[in-house]
């Protein structure tokens, strides 16, 4: 049986104008990286933009940061 090398997260619809998150694995001695790849647009046009750059990326950024931490805490 072969595992995933990779899963994808898409909002079809909700608070984001677009947002995609991708989940790669990569073997790594004797366990795997994961990488996240986040793609995301705040809605609202130019006011969207500007709170998307001051205050959303550095968010998300901290979640996805966050997560990582805990998954690297329960390794299996």
């Amino acid at each position: 049986m072969s595992l995933p090398h990779s899963f994808t997260d898409e909002q079809t619809r909700g608070p984001f104008g677009f947002f995609k998150h991708e989940h790669v694995f990569r073997p790594h001695g004797t366990g795997t990286i994961m990488i996240d790849r986040v793609s995301f647009a705040a809605p609202l046009g130019v006011l969207g933009q500007i709170v998307e750059h001051l205050v959303l990326a550095r968010y998300m950024r901290k979640v996805i940061e966050k997560r990582n931490t805990y998954l690297q805490s329960v390794t299996v």
